[in-house]
């Protein structure tokens, strides 16, 4: 017996739009999994300056030479 699940999806894109200022397209492209994460509270506030700092001397962005001749 498989239980219908009543997702919230107009309170939801209400929220997205009115309160974070999200386009409309980008919460509709968005994953389920994706817009929980982004709606869960007190959980990781991201990255450090520090953190992220490290990272991009761990992983400089690389210069990409693009062909504008076609």
């Amino acid at each position: 017996m498989s239980e219908k699940l009543n997702w919230p999806f107009k309170i939801w894109l209400r929220l997205a739009v009115l309160q974070m200022g999200l386009a409309p397209e980008t919460f509709w492209s968005m994953d389920v999994v994706d817009w929980l994460t982004l709606c869960k509270k007190g959980e990781s506030k991201g990255l450090s300056l520090a953190d992220f700092e490290a990272l991009q001397k761990q992983f400089p962005d690389k210069e990409v030479m693009h062909d504008r001749s076609k």
